[in-house]
């Protein structure tokens, strides 16, 4: 970057967010090009409500210049603009699947509200009752907007496929809920720069986000359903 950044000092060392805000800072730098960057962004967060960030990069995307997206960006920012209201906290049921447990994660936009788990039998067909008893005893308890899944890519695995597709059918139904998936790769791109590895690094960063999780059961199924509630959460911000 030259010109107005050059008077950031900008640590490029390896970037993990620790808090919702810095995890939307880093979405924010990565739709600028910008990723390398991300703890200057933080600062920017730190300065400016999501909402008018988000304003003003849709601002940049629309304004037919030239320069980089992100020299565009800190132009536009310091000037004047409108009050922008906060956004409607959406409540969200992020939901992760596994071969013998189904873990949920409740958000008010960006705040976790709760966890919890369920454990399923080995017996395929009690299990995918128990799965759809587990979601739907959730909906019954939180009043949601949208739900969200993470992408099932080994379709070998016939066990989660069909929980995952029965779970699906019961967030769209009776009462339909705006679903959300994403692939294991954009949660790794989304929590790190440069990108996560493994899931190990992404529950480490989940955690340090919200220690309190290490105390929960089954806590790695919880820490998945977490880490998608909160990119999706994140990633809500950029439709307004």
């Amino acid at each position: 970057m030259n010109g107005i950044l050059d008077r950031f000092i900008q640590d490029r060392a390896a970037f993990r967010p620790a808090t919702m805000d810095e995890l939307f800072a880093l979405a924010l730098a990565r739709r600028l090009g910008d990723p390398a960057a991300a703890r200057h962004y933080v600062t920017l967060a730190a300065q400016y409500s999501p909402e008018r960030l988000v304003r003003t990069f849709h601002r940049i995307l629309t304004g037919g210049a030239d320069e980089a997206l992100a020299t565009r960006f800190h132009q536009q920012i310091q000037r004047a603009v409108p009050f922008v209201p906060p956004n409607h906290p959406v409540p969200l049921l992020a939901i992760k699947v596994e071969r013998r447990s189904v873990a949920a994660a409740v958000f008010v936009g960006r705040h976790l509200e709760d966890t919890h788990v369920r454990h399923l039998s080995s017996a395929g067909a009690r299990a995918q009752s128990s799965a759809i008893s587990f979601v739907n005893w959730i909906m019954s308890n939180f009043e949601l907007e949208s739900a969200a899944l993470e992408c099932i890519i080994d379709v070998k695995d016939i066990r989660r496929v069909v929980l995952t597709s029965a779970i699906r059918e019961a967030c769209i139904a009776p009462r339909p809920l705006s679903l959300w998936q994403f692939p294991k790769r954009q949660l790794f791109e989304s929590f790190g720069y440069p990108a996560l590895r493994s899931r190990k690094e992404l529950r480490q960063v989940v955690l340090s986000m919200w220690p309190v999780l290490a105390d929960k059961r089954a806590v790695d199924q919880a820490l998945d359903a977490v880490a998608l509630g909160a990119l999706v959460q994140t990633e809500r911000l950029f439709l307004n």
